[in-house]
């Protein structure tokens, strides 16, 4: 995403407060706020100016008070005519102004101005709770992403280990039953928090699963024909039909990478039927070669 913010170029400051470790710096603070920011954020008195063209327009003063929530530092006012401040942050030398783009090419001044404080801007109850609002929907956007499955996971990953088998079923149901899951609720929950079978999901903001992946680790040891390299395996790894296309799959499967890297392991491997071509397309894009293929005749 292009950042045109004022300071964008020198915010480099990390966050201060827990909580917001996902948010490397303000830049990343004002993609995330970009998809936040809405005509019930805008302060009531601009509303009528609010577009999806000028995202920032009447989000000032909640902005710059939750990036210090985030930040810390201090916020400054610019004076605006009607007795209105136009607020931005200052972090040690580091000054930014995420919503410094609603005035397009007119040129603000960031010296010498005075120091706004929460307490007289949240006096206004509908400030307060614009501020709230945008506060709320942050962390909600904060909880997205990929973990280590939960009990509470289980029922989004019965829904999509059922997906995984219909497809399996619709291309071989000489072989798969369908509908059915690998796994029960049972085995499931003995298997979440198990660390030699860790399952990661994909999350969205509200903790719906809309992917996961299920892997093993496996080395052989004192085999007479094979070394003991350690192997992280996927055993099943899927995206929720709706959620397709929006790099689930791949944020997921560069994740196990990861994991497979900080544990030592010398390779991922995975098996994929020859009936799911789509599935094949995509490890072949993530850069899997084949290392053994299985091969039937049927009588």
């Amino acid at each position: 995403m292009q950042h045109n913010f004022y300071g964008r170029e020198t915010a480099d400051v990390a966050p201060a407060a827990p909580g917001y470790e996902k948010i490397k710096d303000p830049r990343e603070l004002y993609e995330l706020l970009d998809g936040i920011w809405c005509e019930y954020s805008c302060a009531p008195r601009l509303r009528e100016g609010w577009s999806e063209d000028n995202k920032t327009l009447g989000q000032c003063s909640i902005t710059a008070f939750l990036a210090q929530d985030i930040f810390g530092g201090k916020v400054y006012g610019i004076p605006r005519p009607g007795g209105n401040y136009h607020c931005y942050n200052a972090v040690g030398d580091c000054v930014f102004d995420l919503t410094s783009e609603q005035f397009g090419d007119e040129v603000l001044d960031y010296s010498d101005n005075p120091e706004q404080f929460r307490e007289v801007h949240f006096a206004k109850q509908e400030k307060k709770e614009r501020y709230e609002y945008l506060k709320k929907k942050l962390e909600e956007k904060l909880r997205a992403g990929i973990r280590r499955a939960q009990k509470k996971d289980i029922p989004g990953m019965l829904s999509l280990l059922l997906q995984v088998d219909m497809v399996h079923h619709d291309g071989r149901p000489d072989i798969f039953k369908g509908p059915a899951t690998k796994y029960n609720a049972a085995q499931l929950e003995e298997m979440v928090g198990n660390d030699s079978l860790p399952i990661y999901v994909y999350v969205d903001e509200n903790e719906k699963v809309l992917g996961h992946a299920f892997c093993v680790h496996k080395q052989e040891l004192d085999n007479p024909v094979l070394t003991d390299i350690k192997t992280l395996y996927i055993d099943d790894i899927c995206v929720d039909e709706n959620a397709r296309g929006k790099g689930v799959g791949r944020a997921l499967y560069e994740h196990v990478l990861k994991e497979a890297k900080k544990g030592g392991f010398y390779n991922v491997t995975l098996n994929v039927w020859s009936c799911n071509p789509a599935a094949m397309k995509f490890y072949e894009a993530m850069g899997l070669k084949p290392q053994k293929i299985g091969m039937e005749k049927i009588l």
